[in-house]
């Protein structure tokens, strides 16, 4: 089976597993985390109310995650820029950490990235006052670095990066508005 037939089988099975659990819970408030992805490749941040447009299958995915979830009359959608860790993930951010070398393109991506710590706050604030937190929220820092500003931050100037042609779907630029997520936490 195919990559993307994997993905998709694993999403039916989610969704049948979700529809399931909420015939017997119909009031539990349904979070999902979808991504930046959904939004395309505009170059300016990203709000709530910007029109969706992916430009790959993995942004498509999580459009139709999120259509999936609004079935549910109490549900949070809470979409992601580029969420980075301590070099356990698989993003770029990742890889430099664990040693990358490689930049898909010229490195003149941006991306908006957040730390995990701040989207596992949000989640945890999400359930615990779902009724705030209801509809779709954008979780991320607002602010945008090209991939090459993140190799050298992480690397310093004594490395250099090899580069490898661009990837198709890549968005060249990725950054969200994070306004309303600031105003939920306050």
């Amino acid at each position: 089976m195919a990559r993307t037939g994997k993905a998709k089988a694993y999403n039916i099975e989610m969704y049948d597993a979700l529809d399931e659990y909420m015939e017997e819970h119909p009031d539990t408030h349904v979070i999902y985390t979808s991504s930046a992805a959904v939004y395309g490749d505009r170059i300016e941040p990203q709000s709530e109310h910007s029109l969706v447009g992916p430009v790959n299958l993995y942004g498509q995915s999580k459009l139709i995650g999120e259509a999936y979830v609004q079935q549910y009359p109490k549900h949070t959608i809470l979409r992601l820029s580029n969420v980075i860790g301590r070099g356990d993930g698989h993003g770029v951010y990742d890889s430099f950490l664990n040693g990358g070398t490689t930049i898909f393109g010229d490195g003149m991506n941006v991306r908006d990235y957040v730390a995990a710590g701040t989207v596992a706050g949000v989640i945890q604030q999400a359930a615990k006052y779902p009724e705030r937190w209801q509809g779709i929220t954008n979780v991320s820092t607002g602010e945008g670095k090209t991939v090459l500003e993140i190799f050298k931050e992480i690397n310093g100037d004594g490395y250099e990066p090899v580069f490898e042609k661009k990837r198709p779907g890549d968005a060249r630029y990725s950054v969200l508005d994070n306004t309303k997520m600031k105003g939920l936490l306050r």
